[in-house]
């Protein structure tokens, strides 16, 4: 590639060039002509005069275009007393010049880091922190929807998959138990919806957004996108964006305002640190009831095994339990509401 009408001119009879510093590292691009070479030689010389910094030839290396031919590299080599590479060296790990195939030249990266998180281990993470990448997986998830391909491996009614329109859900349609896939609705003969299906089983509204979403001539998978962006990519802003947007239920992802003084409170309250996480881990549904381990797979039945009346979430745990009643009177924590009273006169 001819560079002579790129870059800086260092003088009215130099040649053009054009240059990249990283670090203390520096390079330059250029023809690949020995009139060139020669002129970057003056002009290292005159660098180093100056400056009193110079070029260590031993460790610098010149790259060719593959139009370069062999008299020109064999010229410019020889000018400036480097040695020559057919490939380019990586610099930090990354590849110095990137071509039009972006993709295959930091594939490499992707899959260093991407066996760096498959090697993470969850025992060098505290409680906090698996609960908190926990979330952060809820909250990715609930930013996903469905891209129609093939339409088999969507449920209609418990994913995401009509734009503008969270789960469909049975409650909201007309009862048809025999559909259960996207697939069922979709024409695979003609590409097309089944319009009387879907009308005559979807409520107006949702019916018409259904019929808007386009069906591929060609066959290919469905596969997830992030719904935050038109882009379909995902980004921190629109991540940011769902948070914002999240209910008060404090299972979801949002501290609002009252969620965020309540855990202020918390956290200044002077109590051993084992209480306050406890009460920070029923706040979003963390304790291991029967029911949170239903919902897990981990066990089948989840009645209470000490009262045998209810299943067993946070609330019957700690309230409506006759078991846990009886431990609240033996308690006998009746001072702590004479302290709020006073508290609340005094105020």
């Amino acid at each position: 590639m001819d560079l002579s009408n790129l870059g800086v001119q260092f003088s009215n009879y130099s040649e053009c060039g054009d240059f990249g510093f990283y670090g203390d590292d520096c390079i330059l691009f250029g023809e690949a002509k020995r009139r060139a070479a020669l002129t970057t030689n003056e002009i290292l010389r005159e660098y180093k005069t100056s400056s009193g910094q110079g070029v260590n030839f031993d460790k610098s290396t010149v790259f060719f275009s593959k139009n370069t031919s062999e008299e020109d590299r064999q010229a410019v080599v020889n000018q400036l007393g480097v040695r020559s590479s057919s490939d380019v060296e990586r610099y930090l790990g990354l590849p110095s010049i990137v071509g039009k195939k972006k993709k295959e030249s930091f594939q490499v990266l992707k899959d260093r880091i991407k066996l760096s998180i498959d090697n993470w281990s969850n025992r060098y993470l505290s409680q906090g922190g698996k609960e908190s990448i926990w979330a952060a997986k809820g909250l990715l998830r609930s930013g996903l929807c469905w891209k129609i391909g093939r339409g088999n491996k969507i449920s209609i009614w418990n994913d995401c998959w009509i734009p503008g329109s969270e789960k469909v859900g049975r409650q909201t349609s007309k009862e048809n138990n025999e559909l259960h896939l996207v697939l069922d609705l979709i024409d695979c003969e003609n590409k097309t919806w089944k319009a009387e299906l879907i009308n005559n089983t979807f409520q107006t509204e949702i019916a018409q957004k259904i019929l808007q979403i386009p069906l591929t001539e060609v066959d290919y998978e469905d596969f997830q996108v992030w719904k935050g962006e038109p882009s379909l990519d995902f980004s921190v802003r629109s991540a940011y964006k769902l948070l914002q947007y999240a209910s008060l239920d404090p299972t979801c992802y949002l501290l609002q305002v009252e969620t965020k003084e309540f855990y202020k409170k918390l956290w200044d309250l002077q109590l051993p640190s084992k209480i306050t996480l406890i009460i920070w881990r029923i706040s979003w549904n963390y304790i291991p009831t029967l029911i949170n381990l239903r919902h897990k797979r981990m066990v089948i039945n989840d009645t209470c095994p000490r009262c045998s009346s209810g299943a067993e979430d946070n609330f019957h745990v700690f309230r409506q339990c006759p078991t846990t009643n009886e431990l609240w009177q033996a308690l006998d924590l009746s001072w702590l509401h004479r302290i709020q009273a006073t508290t609340s006169g005094s105020g």
